[in-house]
């Protein structure tokens, strides 16, 4: 059985951790957050409230592609968090991650977060958000993210986590689940796909749309049709 992993340099103290979950998997003393196809996991080491997302053994065509071809979901987690806080969008301060491999296939895998807490997903806007400026603060993030060619497969409403801050009331995101994206990506077409999951109600999708448009710089009875076209064809 072969180990593979990397500590961020300002993370030095999670190294006993890392070893724990090459040696044992989820420690004991681990609470969980989630538990599906992956596991999620928050723990208290020192000082560090900390956050492990544990990534299944792949399957045998998976298993060989993140050995010849690309690098596992861990792997990716924490290349693409670094990359997204230099580029200034908001993410779980990335830690480590860790792989066991039998031979050259991937088996279990790890990434290591700094753990968020007094953030809630997009699955609920309800009486205590201020829609116009949630779909405001949105709509700035995806502009933002579409302007710099950033392209998030896995963005839904649970992957984004937001909280209001200060005393107007704006609101701060945070992207999760961030393993499978792209970078430097132009096609409007892709970019707009973003509008597909990010929510279930049609109004406060359009909403969004114009939010986005007024951010962009976009005709908004045109970002507004593309959105809830994307958005039909997702649901349908």
């Amino acid at each position: 059985m072969g180990v593979r992993s990397k500590i961020a340099p300002w993370a030095q103290d999670v190294a006993p951790l890392v070893d724990e979950l090459l040696l044992h998997g989820i420690p004991a003393d681990a609470t969980d957050i989630y538990e599906g196809r992956n596991r999620v996991v928050r723990l208290c080491r020192g000082s560090r409230e900390i956050n492990v997302k544990e990534f299944r053994v792949p399957n045998i065509v998976n298993r060989l592609a993140y050995t010849t071809v690309r690098s596992s979901k861990a792997a990716r987690a924490y290349e693409f968090a670094l990359r997204l806080r230099n580029l200034g969008f908001n993410t779980p301060e990335p830690l480590a991650y860790a792989e066991l491999r039998s031979g050259p296939l991937l088996g279990l895998s790890y990434f290591v977060s700094q753990q968020l807490d007094g953030f809630r997903d997009m699955r609920v806007i309800d009486d205590t958000d201020d829609r116009a400026m949630l779909a405001d603060g949105l709509g700035a993030l995806m502009a933002r993210m579409h302007d710099a060619g950033v392209w998030m497969k896995d963005f839904s409403q649970g992957n984004i986590l937001r909280r209001r801050t200060g005393a107007k009331g704006h609101y701060e995101f945070f992207l999760v689940d961030i393993n499978r994206m792209e970078f430097d990506v132009n096609s409007r077409a892709r970019l707009m796909d973003n509008f597909g999951r990010i929510t279930d109600d049609p109004a406060f999708l359009r909403i969004l749309a114009r939010a986005y448009a007024r951010h962009a710089g976009h005709p908004a009875a045109e970002v507004e049709a593309e959105a809830i076209s994307v958005y039909r064809k997702y649901h349908k």
